[in-house]
């Protein structure tokens, strides 16, 4: 089964290195890496450089920065295999995990193949996985545990998946060019049209989270917008599957609303959010859940539930956690 691996890269000199190698040598003889340059301007394009001697790899340079969706987009117009997987330049794949999706589809059709991954913070590892191995030929069986798929991680990132080109292409699926939500809306219009799914609790996949700090903040003038767009793609999901989501819109409402008072607080925002506008926003957030028992909710969905129906509440604590946050990062040398 042959394979086109999409790495994108911006700036990425320190890890692209580390990325391709864990690639590169499980390449079998069809496989193709294709490396989507988002025009950087350091040395990642020099290190890519020594590895196009193999005629299995592949770099598309793009002339203008224009995001991860948009070099993810260029990844799926030029690959020439049935079956994409997307790297971050950041991140690396596991050792065996292009063996492994071999074994998978040896004898037998996917649309989509989705494995664990491995958690990467500060010298800490996570391990998101599936508990076993899962073979659904209708994916209306998928939904059955739709919310353990959620709250693993495993159902948002793109990385962590197999996906057959042919369903991507004859649906016309891309990814949306957005800077919050584009790997969700892509696997939601995915999931829509997909039959057969693996799900393996194989770890196959190495995720990098690095710190973030005010130097790598930028302010987003769209992300209500955009985050709008997400939880649209959701409800429609919801409606088509005829299944409840309220659960994943509460988690996704209330880090939205971490994600937009953190992005008011950065410097380049000229008017900070306040109460008001945050009440108006969370009215309109509210609108997307549907009204459900409360025996459904575990601990932390209540509690998430009541502050977003409890806007003033909801404020004064981000006020509170963002100051100590900015507190223990000062005094960690972080900011």
């Amino acid at each position: 089964m042959d394979l086109s691996i999409i790495i994108t890269t911006y700036n990425s000199e320190s890890t692209i290195e580390n990325c391709l190698s864990s690639v590169v040598e499980q390449l079998q003889e069809n496989d193709e890496i294709l490396i989507i340059d988002d025009f950087s301007t350091d040395g990642t394009v020099e290190k890519v450089k020594q590895y196009l001697k193999k005629s299995s790899i592949r770099l598309i340079s793009i002339d203008k920065n224009k995001g991860v969706s948009h070099a993810r987009n260029v990844g799926i117009k030029v690959a020439t295999n049935e079956y994409l997987l997307f790297v971050d330049a950041d991140d690396s794949i596991t050792l065996g995990l292009l063996k492994k999706i071999r074994e998978l589809l040896n004898g037998k059709s996917a649309d989509l193949i989705m494995y664990g991954v491995n958690k990467l913070k500060e010298e800490k590892i996570e391990i998101l996985n599936n508990e076993k191995d899962i073979y659904i030929e209708n994916n209306e069986k998928l939904f059955m545990n739709f919310d353990n798929y959620f709250k693993r991680n495993l159902f948002n990132p793109v990385w962590n998946k197999v996906y057959k080109k042919s369903i991507i292409k004859e649906n016309n699926i891309y990814f949306k060019m957005l800077s919050n939500g584009e790997d969700l809306v892509f696997n939601i219009d995915f999931f829509e049209k997909a039959k057969d799914i693996f799900i393996t609790s194989y770890i196959g996949y190495n995720y990098v989270v690095f710190s973030e700090t005010s130097s790598t903040r930028s302010y987003n003038q769209n992300l209500f917008d955009e985050i709008i767009i997400k939880l649209n793609s959701l409800k429609k999901f919801e409606a088509l599957k005829n299944v409840n989501l309220s659960r994943l819109f509460i988690n996704e409402i209330f880090s939205s609303c971490l994600a937009i008072y953190k992005n008011s607080r950065i410097k380049s925002c000229e008017h900070p959010i306040s109460i008001k506008k945050f009440t108006k926003i969370l009215k309109e957030f509210a609108k997307y859940i549907k009204i459900l028992n409360y025996k459904e909710l575990n601990g932390a969905s209540i509690m998430k539930w009541q502050l977003i129906r409890n806007p003033r509440l909801f404020f004064i604590m981000m006020m509170v956690f963002f100051k100590f946050k900015s507190f223990y990062a000062k005094k960690r040398g972080r900011v």
